[in-house]
């Protein structure tokens, strides 16, 4: 038998040997969110003048304050230092900026019964069935214990994944909290939002370390600590029911897997501590030093095959999904991101020789909704359905791939057949759902002799010419050997180049 916190309750609940309930452990789960906070600037005493939650007890838990970090919305995290009244307590960091009916979240900080949970379950999956799992309540647990950095689990995060070694067997662990946990805000939330099991980062001072990689809430085995080229820990992570939330503007990552073999996300959802009006603006709140903190990575080239994805969901954070291959994902959402989707291959300069698909993406109010990173080796993605809006922030793309970098096919829905683009896409298929097909009533004007003119309808399309041609008409810089009128076949953002003494006429098709 052992003693778990439900709603809020202490009940007596029974598991099996492989479940590992945090609370058994000493984790609180104490967290409390409040919606009347407010803090001047340069003060450092918070007021909840209407909720008055405070207690003397509250002395030296962890707190985040809404959008009082800095001007542009960014969280404060902190300490309470002081008890002055049930509704004023002092912090140990003074506000940015000032605040008034901001959202107030703190409690007690759970990493280490957490952490020892997580013991305990790899120690007995490694001794009996290689699998165990770890269970949550329906309670918010603050996460404000050190980064566990290098060492035995060759990481950079707060609740460290287990190293277990390539020739050992795999080790599945399992982190439990309510089956459908995905929250995202609605626009017209004013108030940030905690469901489920939450597990919340209380910390500010994380970095993408040149020694010890990216900062994250839970996270394995990074490629600056050697992952990668095949080279992984040897552990599968599944995750089920468990929310993350991040101060917005943050240090922390969410959830990185990038050295694991494998990893299995059933429902998880990460999200910045702010109001969808503080997050509108990505590529303004997030600062460029943080634009590498993702809500979850993926495992790396070359990983076991088996990473799955059904249900995700990604709000104001900096990079919403940072996906590589083997990936089969069902279902997720991106909003409010700096990137909403960042395709990679592997750190160390491989290409991708495998590939994922996404079957339904939604990406809105991103400042990029699809980014590939220049200079990256080839990344094999395809999109059954993207769909997307026109983006937010100062230069939004739906596809960022400034070095031709994305290969496969991407099937566009949502933005009225409006979407902007940034690089060449030259090993990219983009089909848009919104351009009807049939005879283009717009269809670009015949450019000057030689010049390439790009299909930019969308669609395939046969281009009907009228005309005598001088040289061959190319497709994509490929002669078709013919200089007779007639149809040509233009693939979605191929280009087509006729080369004539008199300006020709034609005519679009999209099929």
């Amino acid at each position: 038998m052992s003693t778990a916190i439900q709603g809020g309750t202490t009940t007596t609940a029974t598991t099996n040997p492989y479940q590992f309930p945090v609370a058994s452990y000493g984790a609180k789960g104490n967290g409390k969110i409040v919606y009347d906070g407010q803090m001047t600037a340069l003060g450092a005493t918070l007021t909840c003048a209407t909720s008055t939650p405070f207690t003397s007890a509250d002395v030296s838990k962890y707190v985040l304050v809404q959008g009082a970090g800095s001007a542009n919305a960014a969280t404060l995290v902190a300490q309470i230092t002081g008890y002055i009244s049930a509704s004023q307590v002092t912090l140990s960091v003074a506000a940015a900026a000032s605040v008034s009916a901001a959202g107030v979240l703190y409690g007690n900080d759970d990493t280490a019964a957490i952490n020892a949970a997580v013991s305990a379950a790899v120690t007995y999956g490694t001794t009996h069935s290689n699998e165990a799992e770890i269970l949550f309540s329906s309670l918010i647990y603050m996460v404000a214990g050190p980064l566990v950095q290098g060492g035995a689990t060759k990481g950079n995060a707060q609740i460290p994944l287990p190293f277990v070694a390539m020739t050992g067997p795999k080790l599945i662990l399992k982190f439990t909290g309510l089956p459908d946990t995905p929250t995202v805000l609605y626009g017209l939330n004013s108030t940030p939002q905690v469901s489920g099991a939450c597990l919340v980062c209380a910390r500010s001072d994380g970095t993408n370390n040149i020694t010890y990689g990216a900062a994250s809430v839970i996270g394995g085995y990074t490629p600056q600590q050697g992952a990668g080229n095949s080279v992984f820990s040897n552990v599968r992570p599944v995750f089920t029911g468990i929310s993350v939330v991040v101060p917005y503007n943050s240090t922390y990552a969410g959830i990185d897997c990038y050295g694991c073999t494998g990893m299995c996300v059933r429902s998880v959802s990460v999200n910045a501590f702010a109001s969808p009006s503080q997050v509108t603006n990505p590529s303004a709140g997030i600062s460029s030093a943080n634009r590498y903190a993702f809500g979850l990575r993926t495992p790396t080239l070359s990983n076991d095959g088996n990473i799955i994805i059904d249900n995700y969901a990604a709000y104001g954070v900096a990079t919403g999904a940072a996906m590589s291959e083997h990936i089969s994902a069902s279902r997720g959402f991106c909003v409010y991101c700096y990137v909403g989707i960042q395709g990679f291959s592997d750190a160390n300069g491989g290409s991708m020789v495998h590939a994922s698909r996404l079957h339904y993406w939604c990406c809105e109010a991103c400042n990029s909704q699809l980014g590939f990173l220049a200079g990256d080796p080839l990344v094999r993605l395809d999109i059954g359905t993207f769909d997307v809006d026109t983006g937010s922030g100062s230069t939004p793309y739906t596809i960022n791939d400034p070095s031709s970098q994305g290969w496969g096919e991407i099937y566009l829905r949502g933005s009225g057949n409006v979407y902007t683009f940034n690089g060449g896409m030259s090993k990219l298929k983009v089909r848009s759902g919104d351009q009807l097909p049939g005879i283009w009533g717009s269809p670009p004007a015949v450019p000057a002799s030689g010049t390439a003119q790009q299909n930019l309808s969308l669609r395939d399309a046969m281009v009907y010419v009228t005309g005598t041609m001088t040289a061959a008409v190319q497709i994509n810089g490929v002669s078709t050997g013919s200089l007779l009128a007639g149809g040509y076949l233009v693939p979605s953002l191929s280009t087509i180049t006729l080369t004539y003494a008199s300006a020709p006429t034609w005519a679009w098709d999209l099929l």
